[in-house]
């Protein structure tokens, strides 16, 4: 499983993305997981971010495609958001064309009758069953400012500046109430910034089964290089987290809650 967590930090004119590094091998009942260096993002172009959730050789092939239509030429967020949804949805059809080569007519038909929904459905789920839906994050930071966009099997390419964050993959919807949690997240400062991308993937590691304790974190900022963050970095924002967290309820405060279980009559 995977968790991309990215955000725009407007005052520092900078975008921030998370992941964490663990790839998985195998079936579910005889799974090999291990570590991926450098990590799940990446620059196909200069200045152009992407990370992706699914599967890990499909996801590559598709922004190989990218690098290599891009030819050397630097392209803007947006233009390379437009190629990588065209790759993917080649790759996706040439991966349904050939899995549907086995099937006759007569037997595409039998299947349309037998699910009782449109093909298209179908082709859905023949991509979940073969792990073939890819979801995709892509950031850049440009003259104008940060952006960041999504592509994914439901919506294709959508522009994200508008939240200001995105969070997708196994347990996305912690890391997004996570980041909910931050009140117009992108008018914060950098180290708000950083800190809250940390705490969204931490806290989803820490509660998902099979998202890895291990992060990737990088920061890109307008005419400089990117800044990923070291084993030092994240000892430090460990520690912020920790102090960030929910005290345990004091006995003096547990004698208030028993108050109320007392007024109405509760035990236990």
């Amino acid at each position: 499983m995977t968790v991309i967590v990215g955000a725009i930090c407007q005052p520092a004119k900078a975008i921030v993305l998370a992941a964490d590094r663990r790839v998985a091998c195998g079936t579910d009942l005889n799974c090999l997981c291990y570590d991926l260096q450098p990590g799940k993002l990446s620059e196909p172009s200069p200045g152009v971010w992407v990370g992706f959730a699914g599967n890990l050789d499909y996801g590559r092939d598709v922004i190989d495609d990218v690098v290599r239509e891009r030819g050397g030429n630097c392209w803007d967020g947006n233009t390379a958001a437009q190629a990588i949804e065209k790759a993917r949805s080649d790759k996706r059809r040439e991966r349904l064309e050939f899995y549907l080569r086995c099937f006759t007519p007569e037997k595409k038909s039998a299947m349309r009758e037998e699910s009782g929904i449109l093909w298209q459905q179908e082709e859905k789920k023949l991509l979940k069953a073969n792990h073939w839906d890819l979801t995709f994050l892509i950031g850049s930071v440009e003259a104008d400012g940060p952006h960041l966009w999504t592509i994914d099997e439901d919506n294709g390419l959508s522009p994200r500046d508008t939240l200001g964050f995105v969070a997708f993959g196994g347990g996305w919807t912690q890391s997004a109430a996570s980041l909910y949690r931050r009140q117009n997240l992108k008018a914060l400062d950098l180290a708000s910034v950083i800190y809250s991308v940390y705490e969204a993937k931490r806290e989803t590691s820490d509660n998902v089964a099979g998202i890895g304790e291990k992060t990737s974190l990088v920061v890109i900022q307008h005419e400089r290089g990117p800044v990923w963050l070291c084993r030092e970095d994240f000892r430090k924002l460990d520690q912020a987290f920790d102090a960030m967290r929910p005290c345990r309820l004091t006995d003096d405060a547990k004698a208030y809650v028993g108050m109320v279980l007392d007024r109405n009559g509760l035990k236990g």
